[in-house]
């Protein structure tokens, strides 16, 4: 009975180590085989998350692209390309296998972080999130600010949907409603970890 116990014991633990396992906060590459694109990902709980802005160019759809040009050399810009997207692309921009992040997808999100939330987010943060300021559109002009607002696939109404805030100044992060569908934000895609 213990040579069985023990032999049970060594085949469990040699599985165990034969899976494929990504710890967490661990950045693995991600090649979209759309464009070539690379993305870095991020384990956070149970979800695998970009950790980087959504640089995707659509054959159908609305988005818009820009490029933030600060004097500042402050470490919330990323002095790169953008990306931004209405919410109906944002919807269908993610890859296969990937989606755009739900409402609660966010709060899942921001509970992993605690107190702390916007120091684990921001660039730097040890989540590897790498929250960077980043354009938006808005009453059909693109501004660049201290925000960072990220769709998420959950309407708040008819043309209306919920997005993840962060104020990258004042150090706040939310989940607000009633954004304007037409409006264009940068996107973030997820998926479900599975080993």
């Amino acid at each position: 009975m213990k040579r069985m116990r023990h032999f049970l014991i060594t085949c469990l633990f040699l599985l165990m180590l034969s899976l494929p396992l990504i710890s967490q906060n661990q950045i693995i590459d991600y090649v979209d085989e759309r464009d070539g694109k690379i993305y870095p990902t991020i384990k956070i709980k149970d979800k695998i998350w970009f950790a980087k802005n959504l640089e995707f160019e659509p054959e159908n759809g609305k988005y818009w692209t820009c490029r933030i040009i600060r004097d500042t050399e402050a470490e919330f810009y990323h002095h790169k390309k953008q990306f931004i997207y209405n919410w109906e692309t944002a919807r269908n921009v993610c890859p296969d296998g990937w989606s755009l992040p739900s409402k609660e997808d966010f709060q899942e999100l921001i509970g992993y972080c605690n107190d702390s939330v916007f120091c684990v987010l921001r660039p730097g943060g040890y989540s590897g999130f790498e929250a960077y300021a980043s354009a938006r559109r808005t009453s059909g002009i693109l501004l660049e600010s201290g925000w960072l607002n990220y769709w998420t696939s959950t309407e708040s109404g008819v043309k209306t949907s919920y997005v993840m805030f962060l104020d990258l100044f004042n150090e706040t992060v939310e989940i607000e409603s009633n954004y304007k569908k037409k409006f264009g934000f940068p996107v973030r895609c997820v998926k479900k970890y599975s080993r």
